[in-house]
């Protein structure tokens, strides 16, 4: 409870920082930054920084990097029938994801509206099981093609959330066996979040 307390302060804090710099951001320069957060690992005994940056001779594509830490949560380790109910944890250490988008809206130096993109996730991770004391780490390789829409809620400001849905393809490296039984990743999984941030 401590620990989500603690990143839920580091969440309110980030987003305030994004609020107070709203104020000082450029239109002019050539490469946009936007910085965000994927708010639901603070939620989940983690944290989460983005970056994407657009260059202006390419207006409707950027490129993005996310570092995130979290343990997943129960209704997702346990959307498999193997896992259900023997007591499974899935704590991702580091998670690492490199994004890529095309923006449809026609407001493109705003990079609002819809948006399609792919990229790649390298993930780390601990599986451990309750009433056991052993700890396997594992590693995640996830392809994933990505679509959601950025909105910019606040008139006159760079404040943005960007709701979206991915449908990821994964290889995972390492034994996830415990005891008797083995915790099982899908090859193929649908994630849906948002991101919330600031563009410069």
């Amino acid at each position: 409870m401590n620990k989500l307390k603690i990143n839920i302060g580091i969440l309110a804090c980030f987003l305030s920082l994004l609020f107070s710099m709203s104020s000082i951001y450029s239109k002019d320069s050539a490469v946009a930054v936007h910085i965000a957060t994927d708010p639901a690992p603070y939620f989940f005994q983690g944290v989460s920084g983005i970056v994407f940056l657009n260059y202006s001779r390419l207006p409707q594509l950027t490129a993005g990097f996310e570092y995130f830490s979290m343990t997943m949560p129960s209704v997702y380790v346990e959307q498999h029938a193997e896992n259900k109910g023997l007591g499974w944890n899935h704590y991702i250490r580091h998670g690492y994801i490199v994004y890529a988008d095309y923006f449809f809206d026609p407001f493109i130096t705003k990079h609002q509206g819809f948006h399609l993109g792919t990229g790649i996730s390298f993930l780390q991770s601990d599986i451990t099981r309750d009433q056991f004391n052993n700890k396997k780490l594992i590693s995640i390789t996830e392809l994933f093609l990505r679509g959601g829409y950025r909105w910019f809620p606040l008139l006159n400001t760079p404040i943005f959330i960007d709701p979206w849905v991915s449908l990821l393809f994964l290889n995972s490296n390492g034994d996830t066996t415990i005891g008797s039984k083995s915790y099982y990743i899908s090859p193929v999984s649908i994630l849906a979040s948002l991101h919330v941030g600031i563009q410069f």
